[in-house]
């Protein structure tokens, strides 16, 4: 981990959460923040590919695992792309272990940076209860 870097980043991470709708109303669901620690698991545990492939895809999620990859790419990099995108971007790669690492220290930022919003449900499941 590159404190410095994550630390540049929690700012960028804020703006990254509200931009793809992972904060909504000043909240984060719960989920957002245990599926973005288990990103960094996923790496570790796993291979960082298979990892990318896993949040590429919606799957039987709660969550929207897409939003927080795209979040982290566009921490990186300040663009906008599809989830499909940044996997195919991720595998042509030829230094996979810079963006590994760059990936592994935006998560980080993200997991900071939802510190800055309540947890709980958003406003539109709470609506349903109504």
């Amino acid at each position: 981990m590159n404190k410095k870097r994550v630390d540049q980043w929690v700012e960028k991470a804020r703006e990254a959460l509200i931009h793809y709708g992972i904060a909504k109303n000043g909240k984060i669901d719960k989920n957002f923040r245990s599926q973005i620690s288990a990103f960094g698991a996923a790496v570790t545990m796993g291979s960082f590919k298979a990892a990318v492939a896993f949040y590429a895809k919606q799957g039987n999620a709660d969550t929207d695992r897409s939003a927080l990859l795209k979040a982290i790419h566009y921490m990186r990099t300040g663009d906008d792309a599809s989830a499909d995108e940044i996997f195919i971007s991720v595998c042509s790669s030829e230094d996979l272990s810079v963006i590994q690492a760059e990936y592994l220290d935006a998560s980080i930022a993200l997991k900071l940076a939802m510190n800055l919003f309540d947890m709980g449900q958003d406003d539109t499941s709470n609506q349903n209860n109504t």
